[in-house]
Formats: structure tokens, C-alpha cells, sequence
């Protein structure tokens, strides 16, 4: 698993969708209730119950925005310091 992180309209998806073989974004309603549904409905979905020469790849983007599924951030000052 990786997370690929970055500022808006620098290429983040584009690069990732070249390496990817299948993509799913939490944007679209059809995948989004595919995510909701569970693992198993994704594995049935994007045909990953086989067997395959290589490991597959799959892209969820903007999957930051389903609430509950990512812990929160980590708000207020990381930083301190004494006088």
C-alpha cells in the first residue's frame, strides 16, 4: 500500500493510473458504492479472486473524503518550545 500525497494539478492520479490495473474513485457514486458494499464486493467487482502472473494494482482515489475510514488529523501545534 502506498499513499501519494502532494499539491493540487501536479499529476498524483495520472501517475498512479499508469501503474495501476484497475482505478476507483470515491467521486463516482457507482465506485463509491462498491467500496461501501466491502472487500469482498471489490473483489468480485474487479475480477481479483483468480490467480495471475503478476500482483494486481488497483488505485482508490480521493478516498480521503470517506469519513470514518482514515483517522483524523492531527490538529493544533506539533511543535514546542520553552522560553
Amino acid at each position: 500500500m502506498a499513499f501519494v500525497s502532494g499539491p493540487r494539478q501536479v499529476g498524483k492520479t495520472t501517475t498512479c493510473r499508469n501503474h495501476a490495473d484497475a482505478y476507483i474513485n470515491w467521486d463516482k457514486l457507482d465506485d463509491r458504492e462498491w467500496i461501501l458494499a466491502g472487500p469482498a464486493n471489490l473483489v468480485e467487482q474487479l475480477d481479483l479472486n483468480r490467480l495471475s502472473e503478476t500482483t494486481p494494482v488497483v488505485l482508490f482515489d480521493e478516498l480521503f473524503w470517506h469519513k470514518g475510514l482514515l483517522p483524523p488529523p492531527i490538529r493544533g501545534n506539533l511543535c514546542t518550545s520553552t522560553p
